[in-house]
């Protein structure tokens, strides 16, 4: 059972069975959804408007719905350098929180990225720019 709290959009999630695939959502309440498996098992639970149902301080003590990941993680996931993706944060090309002196990037957040991302990445040199100030022998 994990229990999880979106400031952003003021939503609380009981979830019963973590990772399960939702077939069909019913409304039970004004402020309350469930979903249920393909089998017509409950699996979660949806308080919409939880601030209004719930004291600020035990939803701000729920885990946040999306895993956020630190540069070093975010680059031993993605295969890229963590300099490469604090590049990529002050370019405006990665979303990026600052928590202290450390960026995060959420997981969802750096897969988009990636799946966007140009894949041909940098050229070659070539034999033009690596021969510059090299001295020709004739």
């Amino acid at each position: 059972m994990r229990f999880t709290y979106d400031e952003a959009v003021d939503a609380m999630a009981v979830e019963l069975a973590p990772g399960a695939k939702s077939k069909r959502t019913r409304r039970i309440a004004r402020d309350v959804n469930i979903d249920l498996d393909a089998r017509g098992r409950l699996i979660s639970v949806e308080v919409l408007n939880a601030s209004e149902h719930y004291d600020a301080r035990a939803l701000a003590a729920m885990d946040s719905p999306e895993r956020l990941l630190t540069l070093t993680e975010a680059a031993e996931e993605s295969g890229l350098a963590a300099a490469t993706l604090r590049k990529q944060i002050h370019n405006g090309r990665l979303y990026g929180i600052k928590r202290g002196r450390d960026w995060m990037v959420a997981e969802h957040t750096l897969w988009s990225y990636l799946e966007t991302r140009d894949p041909r990445g940098r050229r070659a040199p070539t034999e033009k720019s690596r021969g510059r100030g090299a001295a020709r022998s004739s």
